[in-house]
């Protein structure tokens, strides 16, 4: 099955929201979710996150009574979806061997919708329904069919996976190998993806690697091969900072240690470390882990603000990361909401959407809405300006040269000097005064014009440059939207 689209509705600031799902220049379908806080980024995960359930850091389900936007209607999250030729045929199959068989002469079965629904009364019951897209209400075996697929299409479509940074992520405290081998998922997820890394895959390879480890040269051979495969994941997602891993094994526990290559310290344990590298690391050992071993595939992978603690340099690191998980082919996509422009894609912007609140019209209340960027109509410059309002001298350059251009082209001109630019439009067109120094003591010229030259030249700014560049860009847009 291939998913087309999911569309949220009536989930606390969304009246209704949708999100194609298309793959981008890369073939990859990694969105970013970029805005100030309060905008409803993390409303969005939240939502997409219902299908499989949105649990507090216990694992205990979370209560829904309060994020009905109408009480009266049903909060409802619809997964659009197109059937490969083969599975609809499959289906029609399966509806015709019916003890009662249904007839699918003329039946398309092609695109689906699943919707997950939660109503007010019964929130903490969702509410499963199939449509099949195609086929008419006249159909007298619409709701027969319809029935008779819902659970294996429910089966079939994306987990949903809210992930977070937590201790347990991380293996900070020495682990018992004989109880780790016994339940490797209860006791420690990112040590049985270090030996998922070293090629030892499922409790009987684990179990059967602890036994030998009680031997010293199998357990030398064991903690090398951890120390090496694990080391290695690390550093090739994280080049920046090379650490060697290492795995102390003794008294039937198994520790990990972090060193520092290039320097003298002493290992540290992961506890030990910065809260970044907690926090990337976390990441690295658990979800990039089970994508590197071929353990993780359609899912809908949703982090919100997974940047925390990281420098920049990390930061760009971990979206290159998340972008490789729905590279691999396995059906995956990822959302991922943030407000660091380090984790906006400056070679594909169209993988950004700004997510941003207006008022309703009708009922004054605010409602989250979205914008996906251009790909080749944007640039990093106007989208850092356009979501965070991050003034920029690129910015302006880019504002400036397009109108600039645009004149010469209404005036029949390949080229516009700057004097005539500022003469012939910023005062004949747009009637701004030129009050400002073209260069110290000399012609005056308006205010584009001085903060342009004020870029270029930057001997000529004076203390007031930063608060005179906000302005220019203000009147640029203004023109530049017209």
């Amino acid at each position: 099955m291939i998913l087309k689209s999911i569309q949220i509705k009536n989930y606390r600031s969304i009246e209704e929201i949708s999100f194609d799902i298309i793959p981008l220049s890369d073939n990859t379908f990694t969105y970013g979710l970029i805005g100030v806080n309060e905008a409803g980024k993390s409303t969005i995960l939240k939502a997409l996150a219902l299908k499989d359930g949105l649990k507090d850091e216990k694992g205990n389900p979370l209560p829904l009574k309060n994020d009905f936007k109408d009480r009266l209607k049903s909060i409802e999250i619809e997964y659009s979806y197109s059937l490969e030729e083969d599975e609809a045929n499959q289906y029609k199959e399966l509806l015709k061997s019916q003890e009662t068989p249904i007839d699918t002469k003329d039946v398309d079965i092609k695109d689906i919708k699943l919707v997950i629904g939660f109503n007010y009364a019964n929130p903490s019951q969702s509410e499963i329904k199939l449509e099949i897209i195609n086929i008419t209400d006249d159909y007298e075996n619409k709701s027969a069919a319809q029935e008779l697929i819902k659970e294996s299409i429910l089966n079939k479509a994306h987990k949903t996976i809210f992930w977070t940074a937590e201790d347990r992520y991380l293996i900070s405290q020495p682990i018992d190998l004989d109880q780790f081998a016994s339940t490797p998922d209860d006791i420690s997820v990112p040590l049985k993806n270090c030996f998922a890394l070293a090629g030892i895959i499922g409790q009987d390879a684990i179990k059967a690697r602890v036994d030998l480890a009680k031997e010293s040269t199998e357990r030398e051979q064991l903690k090398t091969e951890l120390s090496d495969k694990v080391s290695e994941h690390i550093n090739t997602a994280w080049p920046k900072h090379p650490i060697k891993v290492t795995f102390d094994i003794s008294d039937g526990l198994i520790n990990f240690h972090v060193h520092d290559i290039g320097t003298k310290g002493k290992a540290k344990t992961a506890d030990q470390r910065s809260d970044g590298f907690k926090q990337f690391v976390s990441f690295l050992l658990t979800v990039s882990a089970q994508n590197r071993n071929n353990e993780l595939s359609n899912s809908i992978l949703l982090l919100d603000e997974p940047e925390t603690h990281l420098h920049p340099q990390a930061q760009e690191d971990l979206l290159k990361e998340l972008v490789k998980i729905t590279r691999s082919g396995r059906n995956n996509i990822v959302f991922f909401a943030t407000h660091s422009n380090y984790m906006i894609d400056k070679d594909d912007l169209s993988r950004n959407y700004k997510i941003f609140k207006n008022p309703n019209k009708e009922t004054k209340k605010e409602k989250t809405e979205k914008k996906q960027f251009e790909k080749k109509a944007s640039t990093y410059a106007s989208v850092t300006y356009d979501v965070f309002e991050i003034s920029s001298t690129d910015y302006h350059n880019e504002l400036y040269d397009h109108l600039r251009a645009v004149y010469g082209d209404e005036n029949n001109k390949d080229a516009v000097g700057i004097k005539e630019f500022d003469n012939g439009y910023f005062v004949q067109v747009k009637k701004l005064e030129q009050e400002y120094p073209l260069k110290k003591g000399d012609k005056k010229i308006t205010l584009p014009t001085y903060i342009r030259n004020c870029i270029h030249y930057p001997s000529n700014r004076g203390k007031d440059f930063n608060t005179k560049l906000v302005d220019s860009i203000k009147l640029l847009r203004s023109y530049y939207e017209k």
